[in-house]
């Protein structure tokens, strides 16, 4: 049953989503070549302003994609259209799991939409900066072999996975606070929760990166099984960076998505 109500989220949301991305992927197209007007004429100034959109159009399709499906997912689950998505026989968990794994699934590809405009923009203002392609590879090369190869790979899988949390996070959140004793805040509730749980979270991303023995050697770049505690206590610069944030992050979004999917089931309640 998942995998229907997943098929029928994609068919319902995939093509505004795709719609958004072309109409975004156009517009920052268009700011390059635009750009290239004033750029052939020496103004810098304009120039630098086109390229700029373009990275901005570029890098909206996630923000955008991740804010609508969120909003749809509290008009389909607890809104008035809540009624219809409530009617479905589904269990909460499936109809929950299919919304989830779409949110995921389209933020991702999103993502690397945008990596994939954002790396065009980078050609583009190299190449009118007279600097061929080669240099720009190698200075990427260059920064790899400052950062670390390894470190490089880490930071962008903590990155991702993160955002992953953080969006089951919110989407769990909205059904929590939707629960029959905090119905009466409506959107308000999901908005506070949400606040709360960013706060929490913090608190507890501090406390895991200085206790959990899981962290990254920042001259490496490789992974460990040691915490930035030692170093701390020793009152030496921390010669690793604790990671312990990463799985703390995905043990709430999974708490948060049992008590989300426990209130779908038991305790739903329509606005």
């Amino acid at each position: 049953m998942m995998r229907t109500l997943f098929v029928e989220e994609t068919r319902t949301l995939g093509p505004v989503h795709a719609k958004t991305i072309g109409v975004l992927l156009i517009a920052g197209i268009g700011a390059l070549a635009v750009g290239l007007v004033p750029h052939a004429m020496g103004a810098d100034a304009p120039t630098l302003m086109a390229v700029t959109g373009a990275a901005i159009a570029f890098a909206l399709p996630v923000p955008i994609i991740a804010i609508h499906t969120l909003a749809e997912y509290w008009q389909t689950m607890h809104g008035r259209r809540g009624y219809l998505t409530m009617s479905l026989p589904a269990r909460g968990r499936e109809v929950f799991g299919a919304k989830v794994l779409y949110l995921m699934a389209a933020v991702m590809v999103a993502l690397v939409i945008a990596v994939g405009g954002l790396t065009v923009v980078v050609l583009v203002r190299a190449w009118m900066n007279d600097v061929p392609p080669a240099d720009v590879w190698d200075g990427i090369l260059s920064l790899l072999d400052l950062i670390g190869t390894a470190a490089a790979w880490s930071i962008g899988a903590v990155a991702v996975v993160q955002l992953l949390s953080f969006l089951v996070m919110w989407v769990s959140v909205m059904s929590i606070a939707a629960q029959t004793r905090w119905n009466h805040l409506g959107i308000g509730g999901a908005v506070i929760g949400m606040v709360l749980v960013y706060l929490v979270c913090q608190v507890l991303f501090a406390a895991a990166m200085m206790l959990v023995p899981l962290g990254m050697d920042m001259g490496t770049g490789d992974l460990v099984a040691r915490s930035m505690l030692p170093d701390l206590l020793s009152g030496v610069e921390p010669t690793v960076l604790g990671l312990g944030f990463v799985p703390v992050s995905v043990l709430v979004s999974i708490a948060l998505a049992w008590w989300a999917v426990h209130a779908l089931e038991h305790h739903a309640s329509l606005r």
